[in-house]
């Protein structure tokens, strides 16, 4: 995955996607903000362990095929 920087703020996407989508954005995002939260508690191997059930079911390849589709989204 490439890092695209910020977008100017005032640039709004629409984007459809599916429940398994959706669980893994939901996922991806609560997970990123586990390990970075500048106020987290647990160890970074803590934290890893608690996800792990979440990592075994979920497809990884389709995690990253959703960040693709949002990166490619066209700006208005």
């Amino acid at each position: 995955m490439i890092d695209l920087g910020t977008f100017p703020v005032q640039v709004q996407h629409h984007l459809a996607i599916n429940e398994r989508e959706q669980s893994d954005l939901v996922n991806a995002l609560a997970f990123f903000h586990a390990i970075f939260d500048p106020q987290r508690q647990d160890s970074t191997a803590a934290v890893i362990a608690a996800w792990q059930d979440v990592a075994r079911d979920t497809h990884l390849p389709s995690v990253d095929a959703l960040a693709s589709k949002i990166a490619a989204l066209q700006r208005p």
